[in-house]
């Protein structure tokens, strides 16, 4: 029995189901188990070599024994160093990835010589086959060891390989796993002999059989055990993470959940919201137009029964009335029947809602709200009216403005949903928005009649301090002339034309009021138009010559007030107190555009320094002229007379030729 030819078959056998086993394993893990893959990869270079250990052993012929080496058992021992290699780096997880790469490269080219060379770097020749008995058995064998000078280099690679391997362990251990460094320890020190031994036999130092693929089964059954209890453990740990996983999922699933719920209410919210929203923009959009309905009537009773007509849309009613009493006072205590509504605005129904009922909204305060089928409160009259009507809710909210009550909005629905508290606030919104409306109206109309009370009593007053007195004159003068003129015709005939001249101020003077009564009039005319007619009326009141110069400028209509008011003070002034001889009045305007108005009598005078509080026409002036942007400038001394400037520097514009006189036919 052929003892060592069984060992080996034995070892391929043990290495080639490691291979597969291990390999299968680590290419079916995701991601890959490197160190089982490299494993497998050193198991089947093993497997390899054994076989080819058979072969060699069993061979007949050099050549047979030769080729066996070259192209297989010379292979599988560089694959196996270089896995070797690979295998602890990965295992004790120490990787420099360019040594490695380099130590590759190296055995790659030992192999690319190997294949060129004739009889591969473990034969330099072709020596012969003899048989030698180890172990009681023979075994076919070289004549004389003979490898090739380039072996030294495979040599060198193995002793850099193991040398990385030592130092692989001995960071292992630094590191502080020593079980993982003994076990790669043992065996690379169990690789090492062995493979010391093989090279010793490749050069005939010793005679041995190969105990690399020998001592590899070792390895296989120890680096399995190593494997296998990582592989438990990496089970227990994966159980553990799996269980922290089960739970971490749970508690994720939990709060997910959770967060469902919250969006699920937020959604609900926030539709909720929405729908408030969309309420509120159209409860906007119809107090809007409501607003503006009451702004855009000039009747207010149009106005009322068209925003009626707007409230029910906007309440979702059948009708909506708004009543205003005759008067809230005189229907105190009284009966129903005695003190009926006056229904301004109204949306069509039958349905009215009697005053009593009405009364109580009034008495409250506050909105009144009554709903079917029982009517708490409603009286038996207006229950008559709204039940057949179909009726099911109303509301009345009370008018009220500045401390005031003065009527009463009614609100009916249909068979749903009863008012709701926003309705009713936004039912008393549109009350305020009605009441303020009905108001402003009553104020409007009270100051319009204020407003044409006293513009009455300011042309009276007028009247009588100047046309009244001048006509009053003229007619005592009248009465006394037929006397006059059979007494002395002379002197009739001075009366006659002091009557020529009263006549003639009272007609003027009535055209400046009446002048004045029109404001487009003032505004349109031109500036010399309206001067003209206060000299008119000034020649009535005083006997002195008036000499007006006026340019025809083109002014805007402030200027144009502000000359005229100007004016028109300068001349009563100088009608009440001057006591002057002659009266001149320029407008002119210079190159620059600016207007110069200058207003002069050759009267008493006055020291503008002691005029004080009662120059109140002055001061009056004054800021007229200072609102336009002007300057306002009076010369007087008493007995020298009066001067006022003003210069208005706005751009003024002189006319044309044809427009002066298209200006001037229509003052004529």
């Amino acid at each position: 029995m052929n003892v060592p030819v069984i060992a080996m078959a034995t070892a391929a056998g043990i290495t080639l189901h490691a291979a597969l086993t291990h390999g299968s394993v680590g290419l079916g893990r995701r991601p890959r188990d490197a160190v089982r893959i490299a494993f497998a990869i050193e198991a089947l270079s093993v497997a390899a070599g054994s076989l080819a250990l058979v072969a060699m052993y069993s061979a007949t012929t050099p050549e047979t024994h030769v080729a066996v080496t070259k192209w297989v058992f010379f292979p599988a021992e560089v694959v196996w160093v270089a896995s070797t290699v690979w295998m602890v780096a990965f295992y004790a997880d120490v990787r420099p990835l360019r040594w490695l790469v380099a130590l590759s490269a190296g055995f790659g080219a030992v192999l690319l010589v190997n294949a060129m060379l004739p009889f591969g770097l473990m034969h330099g020749e072709l020596d012969g086959i003899r048989s030698a008995a180890l172990g009681g058995a023979h075994l076919t064998v070289t004549s004389a060891p003979s490898p090739h000078p380039l072996d030294v280099v495979t040599e060198a690679l193995v002793v850099g390989a193991f040398v990385f391997m030592f130092i692989a362990v001995w960071r292992v251990y630094r590191r502080g796993e020593q079980k993982k460094a003994i076990l790669v320890g043992l065996a690379v020190v169990l690789f090492t002999l062995a493979t010391a031994v093989d090279k010793l036999a490749d050069y005939g130092v010793v005679s041995s059989l190969y105990l690399t693929q020998l001592s590899f089964v070792v390895v296989v059954l120890a680096v399995g055990t190593g494997l296998r209890r990582d592989s438990l453990r990496a089970e227990a740990r994966l159980k553990t993470d799996r269980a922290f996983l089960r739970s971490l999922v749970d508690e994720r699933v939990s709060e997910l959940g959770e967060a469902n719920e919250r969006l699920e209410l937020e959604a609900r919210e926030r539709l909720a919201t929405e729908g408030s929203l969309r309420r509120r923009v159209a409860e906007l959009d119809g107090l809007q137009r409501i607003s503006r309905t009451l702004a855009e009537r000039g009747d207010m009773a149009a106005a009322l029964d068209a925003a009626a007509l707007e409230i029910a849309a906007l309440l979702e009613a059948r009708y909506a009335r708004i009543d205003l009493p005759d008067g809230e006072a005189a229907c105190a205590g009284r009966s129903e029947e005695d003190c009926e509504p006056a229904t301004i605005g109204q949306a069509e129904s039958d349905a009215e809602v009697g005053w009593s009922d009405l009364a109580r909204a009034i008495d409250l305060r506050e909105p009144a709200v009554f709903d079917g089928p029982e009517w708490a409160g409603l009286s038996t009259a207006t229950r008559a009216h709204v039940v057949p009507e179909g009726i099911d809710h109303l509301l009345a909210v009370p008018l009220a403005a500045r401390g005031s009550l003065f009527g009463v909005l009614s609100v009916g629905r249909d068979t749903g949903a009863a008012f709701s508290p926003g309705e009713m606030r936004l039912a008393a919104t549109v009350a305020a928005s009605l009441a303020a409306a009905v108001e402003n109206e009553r104020l409007h109309e009270k100051q319009t009649r204020q407003a044409a009370e006293d513009e009455r009593q300011r042309l009276a007053r007028d009247l009588h301090d100047a046309v009244t007195q001048t006509i009053y004159s003229a007619a005592l003068i009248a009465e006394a002339l037929p006397v006059v003129w059979e007494r002395a015709p002379s002197e009739a005939l001075v009366n006659l034309g002091r009557l020529r001249r009263l006549v003639r101020a009272a007609l003027a003077e009535m055209r400046t009021l009446l002048f004045e009564l029109r404001p487009a009039a003032l505004l349109d005319a031109p500036l010399e138009t309206s001067l003209s007619h206060l000299v008119d009326s000034l020649a009535g009141k005083i006997q002195a010559p008036i000499d007006l110069r006026a340019d025809a400028v083109v002014l805007s209509p402030e200027v144009k007030i502000v000359l005229y008011r100007v004016t028109q003070e300068a001349f009563s002034n100088i009608a009440k107190h001057a006591r002057a001889t002659e009266v001149g009045v320029l407008v002119d305007a210079d190159d620059q555009g600016r207007v110069t108005l200058q207003v002069r009598d050759d009267g008493r005078g006055f020291d503008p320094r002691e005029i004080g509080s009662a120059g109140m026409g002055l001061h009056i002036m004054r800021e007229r002229v200072d609102g336009i942007g002007g300057a306002l400038a009076i010369d007087s001394a008493p007995d020298r007379g009066t001067t006022i400037t003003v210069v208005c520097p706005r751009p003024a514009e002189r006319l044309s030729t044809r427009e002066e006189d298209r200006e001037l036919s229509t003052a004529h």
